[in-house]
């Protein structure tokens, strides 16, 4: 008892190193991703350009038409062929506004078009050496008064002293101005008035008119007549009113007869009539506000969302698609060679006498 007394502390217990504590990491290492090569980034650009284009249901003729872009060049972005288009710069203004004419974001566009650049440029150059700035080097070997004046001394003594300079002189042209001013004349003051001071008096004459008695004019009745009514066409039965509050795409058809197609301006209001229909074809429904036979009824949709409506008497109503009829081929009959001729042999019989 007394032994394990004096041995009272616990025997210190070493812990065992790991087998592999180099290499032991409890965290998985993620796999480096490998970058998007230039080619897939320009044909995706090429697929939202291609996607948006065919949900408006737009030609490249129609783009050609409205952004004065050759179909050439809209063909070979939609097909991400980088090389048959210009210089990226022109590249740049042309992909600008073929995403603006659409509405799509033009800068998210710009930004993937710069992300191509990119990676082009890495794939030709792959192995390039990363630049490396050299050592400066300090000369301790200088004069301790060159050392003390320095650049920036010299260039923060020279402002201190200009602007005392300028002080000076602004204080000098102060004192000058004010003692070139002549006194002004006071009036006198009111202790003078008191003390029986002669103050200037302005003789006025008075010329009295005599009155002469003139009649009263009673006020005469003023009666405006209000303007006629405008005539009213009553095969007129869809009244239209289009409010823009942003640019977006808009075609608008009145009776089967189109009346406008292009990029609308903010603030503007466009009115139709129509004795039958309005249909509204709009690229961006949350860019117009429409009012319907002097009904208000807001925004046309959300933001990016395609909408075909038509206007009628009755109501609005959306067409729905429907699918062209399939065709059927036809069976075109073959050519029967004509039957060929046959020689007939002619007999001749004896005659009975």
């Amino acid at each position: 008892m007394e032994e394990t007394a004096s041995t009272g502390d616990a025997p210190e217990i070493e812990p065992l190193p790991f087998a592999n504590s180099v290499d032991f990491n409890p965290l998985p290492r993620e796999e480096e991703a490998t970058p998007e090569s230039s080619d897939e980034i320009f044909a995706d650009l090429g697929r939202q350009l291609r996607a948006r284009r065919e949900m408006l249901s737009l030609t490249l003729e129609e783009i050609e038409r409205h952004t004065r872009v050759r179909v050439a060049y809209l063909t070979a972005l939609e097909q991400g062929a980088v090389e048959e288009l210009p210089s990226p710069v022109q590249t740049r203004g042309i992909l600008a506004n073929y995403a603006a004419f659409i509405d799509l974001d033009v800068d998210a566009m710009l930004l993937r078009f710069a992300d191509g650049l990119q990676a082009t440029h890495r794939e030709k150059r792959p192995n390039w050496p990363p630049r490396t700035r050299s050592p400066m080097t300090v000369h301790s070997d200088l004069p301790p008064l060159r050392a003390f004046i320095a650049s920036d001394l010299l260039f923060g003594g020279g402002a201190a002293i200009m602007l005392l300079l300028f002080a000076i002189w602004g204080i000098n042209r102060v004192m000058a101005v004010r003692a070139s001013t002549p006194d002004r004349t006071t009036a006198p003051s009111i202790p003078d008035v008191l003390a029986g001071a002669q103050l200037p008096t302005v003789e006025s004459q008075v010329t009295l008119i005599p009155a002469h008695d003139t009649p009263l004019a009673l006020p005469t009745q003023v009666t405006i007549e209000a303007p006629p009514p405008s005539p009213v066409d009553p095969s007129i039965t869809v009244q239209v009113k289009i409010t823009a509050t942003e640019r977006t795409y808009m075609r608008v058809s009145v009776d089967d007869q189109e009346a406008f197609e292009g990029r609308t301006e903010p603030g503007k209001d466009y009115y139709y009539q129509a004795a039958r229909q309005i249909e509204v074809l709009v690229g961006n429904a949350a860019a117009l506000t429409v009012t319907h036979n002097g009904r208000v009824l807001g925004r046309m949709g959300n933001y990016g969302e395609v909408i075909d409506q038509f206007y009628t008497a009755r109501g609005i109503f959306t067409p729905t698609a429907t699918l062209p009829p399939t065709r059927t081929p036809t069976v075109t009959p073959s050519q029967t060679p004509p039957p060929t001729p046959t020689l007939a042999t002619y007999t001749p019989t004896p005659r009975e006498r």
